[in-house]
């Protein structure tokens, strides 16, 4: 492969000084062993290897190359730093400079800083990592080989400001696989737009005179069949054909943000692409986009490019999308589960130009937020009064919010499914006299640099490692649905084979049901759990203090070093006295953050919609 040869030639050159290779894979990782390790037995130079956001692989920690991990460079104080400088100060700075982004009396801007924000998390932490090691290290030259394209931009950013010698080596996916997933794609967005546009072609007002309800389409079946009263427009916010094809076959108009193409998304790129050319070459523009030492403009560009050649002329096309709605149908209010992302802000936004009101209703716990804590919508859902006080804490007016409970949550703590224990277990090929522990992960979050991409496999071999040695307990690890389950199910086979099971698309509540434990981070799978009166340990080896309290509020047991998760498992099911500490702490959390468990939560949620469509008499 022609980057193997790179690599040789580099380390030939006569070094002035020790060399690093960064490493940040998701994939390759026994092409790259296979190298290094014959480069081990033939180079007499040992370049420190350092793998950016998981931990050291098992097989590199039997070479003879000293082999770190990027998480051992960083403090808990620069975790916290990174993140306040991105949220804080960075992401928030540029889009005011001389109106660039402006458009009727609206910072455009705004809209794209959770996309910013996630963008520059990961490249700014690798910024930290990679001038933490070189002054630690006394590294004089870098090799980076990367799939992902989050470090070789900020290792070449750091180089260059330091006249550092640098190679990169990437692994891109082979021209056929890409020709293949270019193909695909391209088909996958072709029958999508004509989904989309069949679909808004089919909206009309509603022939009893209602107002449309704009309802986020992941919201249409917690709420059920409240639409009496009101017409329900589902709103398609995510990609991919096959929440399409499932609206189309049930013959229910949609609403997408996709698919348009006009004269004003037209004109508004050729605006916005002149505005981008003349920042380009502003050195004050360019003078915000710095960190400690380093110029970070080779790494914004790329992403400061799209926003002003693409994603801001989207905006606008979605701006007319809804204009071109209302003159169709009349419009109420919009119902959404968060107002952070770029197409939710851009609705939120949007329709607040025509007053007509936005509600966030609230999807999941609130954990500590990184800069996503102002409520942009007109009111908020609030599942109880911790998240109200959550919001007020951050400076949110409380008049922003009604108390409402979850309407996923109603008849939850009296559900069952519709068969036992022994078939599940049957099912799954588990033992039914055996003590069930669920492990739940999560996505991972680009939002703080203190989440490193492989934290829920990590905790995963923790677990396992914990839990040989109970024989009366097995286990299921339940992968969040944006996860690959492939790594776990590699993990598993490696350290047990039997008695361990992965599971991806499994419904989570009958898991939940039927478990004796729930493990996890802070998912609101453990809410969940205690719903169901399952006690729950929350596993925290971040360096990050835990974002969502339930051990703090004596809700859950919390675990922080992965020696201690064995007996806290083995306390939860033999000491009485956890047990039925756990139990209070349980009943007081749930009315801090449920509010009423009374099968009313749709109804109150319905109440308030209608309240806000619907004339005051």
């Amino acid at each position: 492969m022609h980057w193997k040869k790179k690599v040789r030639d580099f380390l030939k050159e006569k070094p002035d000084g020790k060399t690093a290779i960064l490493v940040n894979l998701k994939s390759s990782t026994g092409a790259v062993y296979d190298f290094i390790k014959a480069l081990d037995s033939q180079s007499q130079e040992r370049p420190l290897m350092v793998f950016f956001n998981i931990q050291v692989p098992h097989e590199f920690r039997k070479l003879n190359l000293p082999v770190k991990s990027s998480e051992d460079y960083l403090t808990y104080e620069e975790y916290r730093g990174i993140d306040d400088y991105v949220f804080n100060e960075l992401s928030r700075s540029w889009y005011g400079y001389k109106g660039i982004t402006d458009y009727d009396g609206m910072a455009l801007g705004r809209i794209f800083e959770y996309d910013f924000q996630k963008y520059l998390i990961p490249r700014i932490k690798n910024l930290t990592v990679i001038g933490n090691l070189v002054k630690s290290e006394s590294i004089k030259r870098l090799i980076v080989i990367e799939d992902t394209s989050e470090l070789f931009a900020p290792a070449r950013a750091y180089a260059g400001s330091r006249n550092m010698p640098i190679l990169g080596a990437s692994f891109n996916k082979g021209i056929f696989l890409r020709l293949k997933i270019m193909v695909r794609t391209a088909a996958e967005n072709f029958l999508s737009n004509c989904l989309d546009r069949i679909a808004f072609s089919k909206i009309k007002s509603d022939s009893a005179g209602r107002k449309a309800v704009i309802l986020d389409s992941k919201l249409c079946e917690s709420l059920g069949n409240c639409d009496k009263g009101l017409y329900f427009l589902p709103c398609l916010l995510e990609k991919g054909i096959k929440a399409r094809f499932n609206l189309f076959k049930k013959k229910i108009p949609y609403l997408s943000f996709d698919f348009t193409k006009n004269a004003s998304i037209g004109e508004a790129r050729k605006l916005y692409y002149k505005k981008w050319q003349g920042l380009k070459g502003d050195a004050i523009f360019r003078n915000f986009f710095k960190y400690k030492e380093t110029d970070l403009w080779s790494v914004v560009y790329p992403k400061l490019s799209d926003f002003f050649t693409s994603y801001i002329p989207a905006a606008l096309g979605n701006f007319a999308i809804l204009d071109s709605l209302s003159k169709k149908t009349p419009l109420g209010v919009v119902a959404l589960r968060n107002d952070v992302k770029a197409t939710e802000k851009t609705i939120v936004l949007s329709l607040g130009r025509k007053n007509i009101a936005s509600l966030v209703m609230q999807h999941g716990i609130l954990a500590e937020a990184n800069g996503h804590n102002i409520l942009l919508a007109d009111k908020f859902s609030a599942w109880g009064k911790a998240s109200l006080d959550w919001y007020a804490g951050f400076g949110n007016s409380i008049k922003k919010f009604t108390i409402t409970g979850n309407p996923r949550f109603d008849k939850l703590s009296s559900w069952k499914p519709d068969f036992s224990r022994k078939n599940l277990c049957d099912k799954l090929n588990l033992d039914e006299n055996k003590k069930i522990v669920l492990f739940v992960t999560q996505q991972i979050n680009k939002f703080s640099s203190f989440w490193s991409d492989d934290l829920f496999l990590v905790m995963a071999e923790k677990i396992l490692d914990s839990l040989k040695d109970i024989s009366y307990a097995q286990l299921i690890i339940k992968a969040d649905p944006y996860e690959d389950i492939a790594p776990y199910k590699i993990l598993t086979n490696e350290k047990h084979g039997t008695g361990v099971i992965c599971l991806k698309y499994f419904d989570i509540y009958t898991l939940i049901y039927f478990c004796d434990l729930v493990i996890t981070l802070d998912s609101t799978a453990a809410l969940e759990a205690m719903i169901m009166d399952k006690p729950v340990i929350t596993l925290n080896i971040t360096k990050r203090k835990d974002r969502v309290p339930y051990a703090d509020k004596a809700a859950a047991v919390g675990v922080y070093n992965s020696e201690d998760i064995e007996a806290a498992v083995e306390k939860i099911f033999s000491d009485n006295a956890i047990q039925e500490r756990l139990r209070f702490g349980r009943k007081k959390f749930l009315e801090d953050y449920t509010y009423r468990l009374d099968n009313e939560s749709t109804g109150r949620v319905r109440n308030l919609l209608e309240s806000l469509v619907l004339p005051k008499k």
